[in-house]
């Protein structure tokens, strides 16, 4: 179980999809949902799954009286950017089957199966 508010939120986030997250931030900060929400009002918001609702609502009872509705919401959409920027500094490694005979990789001084003089 999370000891701290910071570590609620973030046991929260992961495995939630960035809509999923970017919905409940968004819903929190125009006061459709608040830290009171049950999982049952969160699940109502478009895009968000029952699990991302309970672990959501698990996280928001858990950060209730340390922080407001907005800090949530701005800790939310500030993790959910670090996480899309994250992952677009990130090179995509691309993998297209196993290793044949002949196949050249990269690791052998090779380029996309033309040998590199």
């Amino acid at each position: 179980m999370p000891s701290s508010p910071d570590e609620a939120l973030a046991a929260s986030l992961a495995g939630i999809s960035p809509t999923a997250v970017h919905a409940i931030a968004s819903a929190l900060a125009k006061g459709e949902i608040s830290l009171d929400s049950s999982s049952v009002g969160i699940d109502a918001i478009p895009g968000v799954s029952p699990d991302a609702a309970r672990r959501t609502a698990i996280a928001f009872q858990a950060v209730r009286g340390t922080v407001d509705g907005a800090a949530v919401a701005l800790a939310l959409l500030t993790a959910n950017r670090l996480r899309l920027l994250e992952r677009l500094s990130r090179p995509e490694i691309e993998i297209d089957g196993p290793a044949r005979p002949g196949n050249h990789h990269a690791s052998d001084g090779c380029r996309r199966g033309r040998d590199v003089a």
